[in-house]
């Protein structure tokens, strides 16, 4: 388990100056009614979004086991952790590989990852749960698993292995040698789906306030308003402030009781929001058909991102004290959609391209000028947020699709 929390902390460290891999989505949920802006809840494992057809909804991040048992894998074989059983290794996530009778290495196939987490024995085996594999970062480097000293895939050594499925297994080597006995467990995803409200106009964002109890949310027609986890609807909303012109991301500062938000027009603006009156205060008012929007805590900055008129989208950095903006990057094919922090720290961002590029990338915020990085290969059509549930496991919100995305970093 200490590996586990070193990985997490090491990841929440680097991330902001470590290169992505582009991997594969993995689809949770389908059929959904356009949905746009997400927040993700830690205390409950719980992502809560809105859905641009009128809904206010949420998924639980439960999980279910696919597969388990004890086998033996004979050198030279391969294995499918979603199945339980040796295929093909068209068909496999790991190939025991025999190079010679001393060198031999547990080599992850096609999209799987692979991490080995040390030698912690059955007991913490054991108690490795679901949640811990989330946080860990699997890649694409083989474990040693030679015939000598430099063996890692000892008696009691525990790796994990993200599958081609989009599933994730614990493994414990119970008896090594050219064929290796191990025991494993596959947990899959099964979030559970709910809506928490109906009867919204046209919703795009929604934040959830630190009291746990409600969120806000910005309807395209014009209000922000504030609503109950669990008396969602629309017509027991409050509301908190009127005549906004297409707000989109909305961000919070509770501490401060303001609401700040953009307008998807041109020209929009960049508003802060008394919450207790619903006061309207211009920051910025020449914005270009606004989209995205994160706020430093102090209040001092704001990164925004824009639909230019040629439809591609530009994320800049600005001072809400001297109006100074400084423009950090402009899509190569389709608007720029919200903003997330990509870890604690606020040195990283996350932010969605639309259709036709469909990705994801990673705006390194520590470089001058920013580095900019595809995090994923194309996910589901017409993407708009990004939730870090872990830095090493994140959640993409594609109109009808929210898809779990593992980031893979380079070293």
């Amino acid at each position: 388990m200490q590996s586990v929390i070193y990985l997490r902390f090491f990841l929440l460290v680097i991330c902001a100056i470590s290169a992505y891999a582009a991997l594969p989505t993995f689809p949770l949920i389908t059929g959904l009614g356009g949905v746009i802006g997400s927040d993700y809840l830690p205390y409950a494992n719980e992502l809560v979004f809105v859905e641009y057809d009128g809904k206010l909804s949420s998924i639980r991040l439960q999980t279910a086991i696919v597969s388990s048992g004890t086998t033996v894998l004979r050198g030279t074989y391969s294995f499918n952790f979603d199945t339980g059983a040796d295929e093909a290794a068209s068909d496999s996530d790991v190939f025991w590989e025999q190079v010679n009778q001393v060198i031999r290495e547990m080599v992850p196939l096609r999209n799987a990852r692979i991490v080995n987490i040390g030698n912690i024995g059955a007991a913490k085996f054991d108690r490795l749960t679901s949640t811990s594999l989330q946080e860990v970062i699997y890649g694409t480097t083989p474990i040693n698993g030679d015939n000598n000293a430099g063996n890692k895939l000892v008696n009691g050594d525990v790796f994990a292995v993200l599958t081609n499925g989009g599933n994730l297994a614990k493994v414990l080597v119970t008896n090594y040698g050219y064929d290796i006995t191990f025991k494993w467990v596959t947990y899959k995803l099964n979030p559970t789906y709910q809506i928490l409200g109906e009867g919204y106009n046209q919703p795009e964002d929604v934040v959830t306030s630190a009291d746990r109890v409600h969120v806000y949310i910005t309807e395209r027609s014009g209000d922000l308003v504030r609503a109950q986890l669990t008396n969602g609807n629309r017509a027991a909303a409050t509301v908190v402030s009127q005549g906004l012109n297409a707000p989109q991301q909305l961000a919070l500062d509770e501490t401060h009781s303001y609401a700040y938000v953009v307008e998807f027009a041109s020209p929009g603006r960049l508003l802060r929001i008394d919450l207790h009156n619903g006061a309207k205060t211009t920051l910025i008012g020449n914005l270009q058909y606004a989209i995205g929007l994160l706020v430093t805590p102090d209040g001092e900055t704001a990164y925004v991102t824009e639909q230019l008129s040629n439809n591609v989208g530009r994320l800049s950095r600005i001072n809400l004290t001297t109006k100074k903006r400084q423009v950090l990057y402009t899509s190569s094919t389709a608007p720029l959609f919200f903003l997330t922090w990509a870890n604690p720290s606020q040195s990283a961002i996350l932010v969605t391209e639309r259709d036709p590029a469909n990705k994801v990338w990673l705006i390194d915020l520590t470089r001058s000028p920013p580095i900019v990085s595809q995090l994923s290969a194309p996910v589901p059509p017409r993407p708009s947020s990004v939730a870090v549930v872990f830095s090493s496991f994140l959640l993409v919100s594609s109109d009808s699709i929210i898809s779990a995305l593992y980031p893979l970093i380079a070293a």
